[in-house]
């Protein structure tokens, strides 16, 4: 089984400079849920050790980068084949003066209908405010 959540957002400014957020990897816990928490490169490859905060608790996993295009994509896995296998991640498009932010997770194997359960029906909801304060922290760079 699959499942899949994901969310949207424009922001007024390039892609690079959501880009730029993203390499600020010990910034990341002033606008996601999701942070790494060891030194850790952003480059395909990568071996991130992530403070997961949700349901008002701490958990960690240990996570591979899968794609990490400047500009335009970062994405990481981790979870155990064919159990249940986590891609979670990034995707940039240009959209005129702006950029179109894709925040996204997929859940594949023989767990995945048991997500939402574990997670909490508004799990989903946590993509789009993730963007919100995402793009926040994209507008207050400029400033």
């Amino acid at each position: 089984m699959t499942l899949r959540f994901w969310a949207e957002i424009r922001v007024d400014a390039t892609c690079d400079a959501v880009w730029a957020v993203f390499a600020d990897l010990p910034g990341w816990s002033g606008w996601n849920t999701v942070s790494p928490v060891t030194p850790a490169a952003l480059e395909v490859g990568a071996r991130w050790t992530l403070a997961l905060h949700a349901r008002g608790a701490e958990r960690r996993a240990r996570v591979r980068v899968v794609t990490c295009e400047a500009g335009r994509a970062l994405a990481w896995r981790g979870g155990v084949p064919w159990v249940l296998d986590v891609v979670h991640g990034f995707t940039l498009r240009p959209d005129g003066d702006g950029c179109v932010i894709t925040h996204h997770e997929t859940f594949v194997g023989l767990l995945a209908p048991l997500v939402p359960r574990v997670l909490g029906p508004r799990h989903g909801d946590m993509y789009g405010a993730v963007n919100a304060r995402l793009v926040e922290v994209v507008v207050s760079r400029r400033s």
